[in-house]
């Protein structure tokens, strides 16, 4: 048997009598934005947090190789668990983090004519970024750019009060504001 990749205690394998393998794969990633303004009410966007990545999996399950629902039952089990595992796929892991299961569903359902069981089926699971203990790197990198922008307009309101010198009016502090949406 050839072996395609694991999760877990799971195992993705091909051979002669068993055929238990990934069909699809997709993996995505997202980045939430706040809006902010700047000192003249101008809304800028200001990057919150990245949300990690997100993968799903699509599994064909056929009743010669495995019992259909026992595999359902089984992933569901590793969902209310909720341990996180690397993914790998081949030798290689999917993801910076470990990735914990947060759906598991069973689609296309074909009924044995004779036996009244499942005789097949795909298994879709969804898998997402369980991150460090306390923070993942992600939204430490997001935090990082925000405060390096805050620091940037500060040394530019600072450098402006610099060049008007003791006599600041409000209208003249208007260029500090204006510094804010570069």
């Amino acid at each position: 048997m050839a072996l395609v990749g694991s999760y877990g205690s799971k195992q993705f394998v091909v051979g002669r009598r068993r055929i238990y393998t990934v069909s699809d794969i997709s993996l995505s990633s997202s980045i939430e934005f706040e809006d902010k303004e700047n000192g003249k009410g101008v809304p800028i966007k200001r990057k919150k947090k990245e949300n990690g990545e997100e993968l799903t999996i699509n599994i064909k399950l056929i009743a010669q190789c495995c019992n259909v629902m026992d595999e359902f039952e089984s992933w569901k089990k590793m969902k209310s668990a909720a341990v996180p595992y690397y993914f790998l796929l081949g030798s290689r892991k999917l993801s910076t983090y470990k990735l914990v299961i947060t759906n598991v569903s069973l689609a296309d359902i074909h009924m044995a004519a004779k036996k009244g069981v499942i005789s097949s089926a795909t298994l879709a699971v969804t898998f997402a970024e369980s991150g460090s203990k306390s923070q993942p790197l992600l939204s430490k990198q997001a935090s990082e750019e925000n405060r390096q922008l805050a620091a940037k307009s500060t040394r530019h309101c600072k450098m402006v009060k610099k060049r008007i010198g003791k006599s600041t009016k409000w209208k003249e502090m208007s260029e500090c504001f204006n510094g804010l949406s570069d």
